[in-house]
């Protein structure tokens, strides 16, 4: 008989879950990806359209439907209104269920734009479409003045509102009037946990352009009717606020109650991410690496698919070759002529044996490379 595995979320964890599963299992496992639309943006390049550097959002949508043909998997088009592990099935929005025998939950986290007095509302989330939209209509609309910042992580790609704040300086979309863009970051450093070679390397790049730099960011209020944002060290008149704020659990997981009283659910490294009080459930990627200390990067959320699928098939009797993956990652950031790509081994912080160890591998115009090949590989993935 098939096992029915379910994988919610169809974004880059849950393409490399479903990928993985059809490899260890082939025809013995009925696999079904649910996720709410056709399509998923490649955020990496939410920066771009930002700034003006591509042309429509739709540039940055990826068709799912193509990448399931010719395979066993199924590809649900539906949102998660429900998930009842006690009933081992899943609720969708048009009133139908799912029922499974194991559930990979990859359905990202959310937003948390009331972790500040007057942020919602006020604020562009760049790490969002609407986001990213809403900062380049303002620009096109005539914005000056643009603030972009972060609070302290868990949230998406670490490293991204510097890339974002260096792009907006450089706009063609300011014409010949200019932009001015402060950005406030935490910490006195940028990102010091990915260690010195990094963080001098990013710090030189914010230094090498017009961006103000106000360190040791701590926001404490937004001011919508005045545009001020109010933080520690003073405060910043915006045309444009865009700051990505804290990411935190996807609702449908608490409702589920599978978080942890700290808000994010406990998973076991040791059992392919498996959930701490369901023997088949799997939470991967954004949903549950803020446990590690680790960032909420796609590449880490294929390295959990690998782990959870080599998980299901272990525990299915199938033969799995010992050793494998690393928890390795790659971020960009992206100033068109210079830049920095970081290549990271974030092992250690799921194991427990240490921190990250990272290094600068490329510089200047062939950072924007990596990032268009890595597009072009998510475009061509296919399960």
């Amino acid at each position: 008989m098939k096992r029915r595995i379910v994988i919610l979320g169809g974004g880059f964890g849950g393409l490399q879950a479903a990928r993985y599963t059809l490899d260890l299992l082939g025809d013995k496992a009925d696999i079904t990806v649910v996720n709410e639309s056709e399509s998923i943006v490649f955020k990496p390049a939410l920066t771009y359209l930002a700034a003006g550097m591509r042309s429509s959002a739709e540039e940055l949508h990826i068709p799912l439907r193509e990448k399931f043909a010719n395979t066993s998997a199924r590809l649900e088009v539906s949102r998660v209104r429900g998930i009842y592990p006690e009933e081992n099935k899943v609720e969708l929005s048009s009133g139908s269920a799912i029922e499974y025998d194991y559930l990979v939950i990859a359905l990202g986290a959310v937003p948390d734009e009331k972790a500040l007095p007057g942020l919602e509302g006020a604020n562009a989330n760049p790490w969002t479409l609407e986001g990213a939209l809403k900062v380049r209509r303002a620009l096109e609309n005539g914005a000056r003045k643009v603030v972009v910042g972060s609070f302290k992580p868990p949230y998406p790609c670490p490293p991204a509102p510097i890339e974002l704040a260096g792009l907006v300086a450089k706009t063609p979309l300011a014409g010949n009037g200019g932009v001015e863009v402060t950005l406030g970051f935490p910490g006195p450093r940028p990102l010091p946990p990915l260690g010195e070679e990094v963080s001098s390397k990013l710090e030189a790049l914010i230094e090498s352009t017009p961006v103000r730099y106000v360190r040791d960011f701590k926001p404490i209020e937004v001011d919508p009717g005045r545009k001020v944002l109010r933080h520690e060290g003073g405060e910043e008149s915006f045309d444009v606020l865009a700051l990505v704020p804290p990411y935190k659990v996807n609702p449908l997981i608490v409702e589920a109650g599978l978080a942890s009283e700290g808000g994010w659910p406990r998973v076991l490294f040791e059992k392919g991410f498996r959930h701490g009080s369901y023997d088949n459930i799997y939470v991967i990627g954004d949903s549950s690496v803020a446990q590690y200390g680790a960032p909420m990067a796609g590449f880490l959320a294929g390295f959990m698919a690998w782990r959870a699928a080599r998980a299901i098939a272990e525990d299915l009797g199938e033969p799995v070759e010992a050793g494998g993956k690393k928890a390795y990652a790659k971020c960009f950031v992206d100033y068109i002529d210079d830049g920095a790509a970081v290549f990271c081994d974030f092992t250690g912080l799921f194991t427990g044996e240490g921190g990250p160890h990272c290094h600068v591998i490329a510089e200047g115009g062939l950072v924007g490379e990596y990032k268009r090949a890595l597009e072009r590989y998510w475009r061509s993935f296919k399960l």
